[in-house]
């Protein structure tokens, strides 16, 4: 008596591994290349990432910087009585305008 092999089996291999998301890699220079093109793609991440940080830093600077002269004009006005509103909300009128 013959034993076949059921037609809905007859494509599995039984104790065969199937690694579908696996890439094989046969040689060290293969190796070595996506070592190395991993690692410049991560030194590229950083360094826009570094860059980007830099760039935002730089521009809250600016804003405390804005705020700060802001405040200095703000404090500078309310040491000199002619420069700043009167109770009404009306602006004193200064003599000789530029």
């Amino acid at each position: 008596m013959v034993v076949g092999t059921c037609k809905t089996n007859a494509t599995t291999h039984p104790g065969l591994i199937v690694l579908e998301g696996k890439q094989q890699r046969c040689t060290k220079e293969q190796i070595q290349e996506d070592n190395s093109l991993k690692k410049a793609v991560n030194t590229t991440a950083r360094l826009e990432a570094k860059a980007s940080h830099h760039t935002m830093v730089s521009r809250i600077v600016q804003l405390e910087n804005l705020i700060a002269q802001g405040e200095e004009l703000v404090q500078g006005h309310a040491k000199r009585p002619d420069l700043r509103n009167n109770s009404r909300g009306a602006e004193i009128p200064v003599a000789g305008k530029c």
